[in-house]
């Protein structure tokens, strides 16, 4: 550090415009290496630590402390570097408090008439709030924000972006909520695109129906933003990418070790195939493979002998890779009930209910929360350990850290092994231990547990975890958070079970937790299945409404299928990924919470892209 008197002064000397210039250059590297320097004159003093400051946030975040920006007085900096400010701050507070990150962002802190040659700051300002909006599930916020964003950006492709990054969001959105921008009193434009997003959501499987709804779209919103390519794409995809199968063959097993799981996704499938509109045009043909591989070839050649234009299973992994080998020399498109390693066919995508995908939701929920420290608490088993490798590689890329880790035996009815040492109690008992040992007297003493935990992720079936519930506040957690997967829920209302699972935060399909209107026609089926059974239901439901929309969800990774097993989207293995609903058990009952919606942190940086190209 030097100062002022030792010679580095501001204009003379070139310190603050050799800082701006690197700074403006991008060059955080060289701005962060250049000497600090107290003492200069106010003004130059605050624009110097700002730019040190956002050097800093940009090479080495983890080090910068709130401390610094309360340092800087930002009405001192030229009216651009004010709007950094606000900026930066923000963003700092985004993952610790995003209630002060909004509030920070109530209003610019600058007209844009006053800096109409720097519009990008504007751009990012709208983006950065409406990030935090969706954080803190202020989605309908969030997209008026988006819509405020455009009149920043220029040319078509960056006002492609921000469009294409309002409709991901509002894709997100349930009906209820786009009916209630329609109907609300919301801008014209929000409501237009609100509009155009259900009729896209009810019609993209019948091309000549989408046309003339969108006709009567344009006329009802003349004066409406939506770029005519995003427009023209819509209908394009729905002509040629849309799958109509007249008939589809179902493989699975509805005999041997795997026939109750079989079952719940025929009575899943045909649940679906009921309620089609369309179902008279479409032929379902069962084929029983008994989770057997050695029957697997004649079955699929009998499915394409009779006709078969689509192919729906198998369902167990081993089946799976056998016919892999066989379809390869026939073009009929599939959708296979579970994951297999290794890539798929151009024309063959993947569905499962795998614990890695729910571990991941976990991760990505808690992140949003705010959480940045988090404990875990997974069964000693292949499934614990599938689920911790899934969580720990999305947590760490989010820059989470795991405090501490446990796995227990879920044959035992007693977890306080695991739970001590997921607390570090063991240590404080180990003190106590000692410090008896030292003084030889007998002396009250309440062991402690660690204080960094800011949450514990929880995987277990309902038995353990009404079991592991209780131990962790018998051994002083009781104030710890808890997220879960899905697991530990029946799926059916249990209030004297579930009492002591109070305040745990868990997801799970919309199917189980959410009264949709498929599922209020379905009661036969909720009655008749629970656990993961009843889930098995929900994905013969989805895989079934799903085929026709499988190559444009394939060609748009951001578009999502709104399920009964969850918002449904594809990955480039041909993956279908899942997003989860949310619960929270109040009473012993489950009770929805507002859902977040997730923006890729590549949609985002893809915005700063084409903002500064």
């Amino acid at each position: 550090m030097r100062t002022a008197e030792e010679g580095l002064t501001s204009g003379e000397n070139g310190y603050i415009p050799r800082l701006q210039s690197a700074y403006d250059a991008g060059d955080y590297n060289s701005v962060a290496k250049m000497p600090r320097v107290d003492n200069l004159p106010p003004k130059e003093q605050a624009l110097s630590n700002l730019l040190l400051l956002n050097s800093q946030m940009k090479i080495l975040p983890a080090a910068v402390t709130e401390k610094q920006f309360i340092e800087i007085n930002p009405e001192l900096l030229p009216l651009p570097y004010q709007l950094e400010y606000q900026l930066s701050y923000a963003t700092f507070l985004k993952a610790s408090n995003p209630d002060k990150a909004l509030l920070l962002l109530k209003r610019p802190s600058i007209s844009s008439n006053s800096v109409r040659e720097k519009p990008e700051l504007f751009a990012r300002f709208y983006r950065l709030r409406a990030e935090i909006e969706i954080q803190m599930g202020l989605s309908v916020e969030a997209a008026n924000d988006y819509i405020k964003r455009e009149q920043f950006v220029f040319g078509e492709s960056q006002i492609a972006a921000n469009q294409t990054a309002l409709w991901m969001l509002l894709s997100h959105l349930p009906q209820e909520i786009l009916d209630g921008i329609i109907l609300g009193e919301q801008s014209s434009t929000l409501q237009g695109w609100a509009d155009l997003i259900a009729i896209t959501r009810e019609l993209t499987r019948f091309p000549d129906e989408l046309s003339e709804q969108v006709e009567l779209w344009k006329k009802r919103y003349s004066e409406h933003p939506a770029q005519e390519k995003l427009i023209s794409d819509l209908l394009d995809r729905s002509r040629k990418l849309v799958l109509n199968p007249k008939q589809i063959a179902i493989l699975i097993p509805l005999s041997g070790s795997y026939a109750k799981a079989g079952a719940a996704l025929r009575d899943g499938i045909l649940a679906s195939y009921l309620s089609d509109s369309h179902k008279t045009e479409i032929t379902l043909r069962f084929y029983d493979t008994a989770g057997n591989p050695d029957l697997i070839e004649s079955l699929y050649q009998k499915a394409i002998n009779d006709g078969a234009e689509f192919v729906l299973g198998p369902l167990n992994k081993k089946v799976i890779q056998r016919l892999t080998t066989i379809s390869r020399n026939y073009s009929v498109p599939m959708l296979n009930l579970n994951l297999t390693e290794g890539s798929t066919q151009e024309n063959t995508y993947q569905f499962s209910l795998s614990p890695e995908n729910e571990a991941i939701n976990v991760a990505n929920r808690a992140w949003h929360e705010g959480y940045s420290r988090i404990s875990i608490l997974l069964p000693e088993n292949s499934l614990g350990r599938r689920m911790s490798l899934a969580f720990r590689k999305q947590w760490e890329a989010y820059g989470g850290t795991i405090a501490s880790s446990a796995y227990y035996n879920p044959k035992l009815n007693d977890f306080a092994t695991p739970i001590k040492s997921l607390l570090d109690i063991n240590r404080s008992e180990l003190r106590r231990k000692r410090l008896r040992a030292t003084i030889r007297e007998k002396f009250e003493f309440t062991p402690r547990r660690r204080e960094d935990i800011e949450l514990i992720f929880l995987s277990a079936q309902p038995r353990q975890a009404r079991i592991i519930k209780p131990q962790l506040r018998f051994h002083h957690a009781a104030n710890l958070p808890v997220i879960a997967t899905s697991y530990l829920y029946t799926g059916k209302t249990d209030r004297k079970l579930d009492r002591d699972m109070n305040g745990v935060l868990f997801g799970d399909m919309p199917w189980n937790i959410r009264q949709s209107e498929f599922s209020k026609r379905s009661k036969h089926l909720n009655k008749k299945y629970s656990g993961q059974l009843k889930r098995l239901v929900a994905m013969g439901i989805d895989s079934y409404q799903i085929i026709p929309l499988l190559p444009i969800l394939n060609a748009y990774p951001h578009e999502l299928y709104r399920g009964e097993s969850g918002q449904l989207s594809i990955n480039e293995a041909h993956h279908i990924k899942r997003l989860l609903s949310w619960s929270k058990f109040k009473g012993g009952v489950p009770r929805p919470v507002k859902d977040i919606v997730y923006v890729e942190p590549t949609a985002t940086e893809k915005l700063d892209e084409v903002i500064t190209q």
